[in-house]
């Protein structure tokens, strides 16, 4: 991870090791700020990042007489908590590799 980290562009989007680190459960608040950011207002980037962001991360909904909404609106609307826009990564992954389940 780290030697990925260091061989990124430096002048590259600082989405992508933000998110690496977020995924590996190393983000720093300022990883966390950044993804936030980019979830809210998700304008800030152009298409078709700009969609993946508004309509699979955040989760827009586009209605089919065009509106879009959002989780949050809905929210408001059936009276019930927000969602966060990013969750905290538990510290650990629990897996179980001695099951036979799939």
């Amino acid at each position: 991870m780290n030697r990925a980290l260091k061989a990124y562009p430096r002048h590259g989007d600082r989405l992508w090791p933000a998110l690496a680190r977020h995924i590996a459960r190393r983000s720093t608040v300022e990883d966390r700020g950044s993804l936030e950011d980019l979830v809210q207002d998700p304008k800030k980037r152009e298409p078709p990042l700009r969609w993946g962001l508004q309509y699979m991360v955040r989760g827009d909904v586009w209605l089919n007489d065009g509106t879009v909404l959002t989780l949050d609106q809905l929210a408001d609307e059936a009276g019930v908590a927000r969602l966060p826009f990013l969750e905290d990564m538990p510290e650990h992954i629990d897996l179980d590799l001695d099951s036979d389940e799939e």
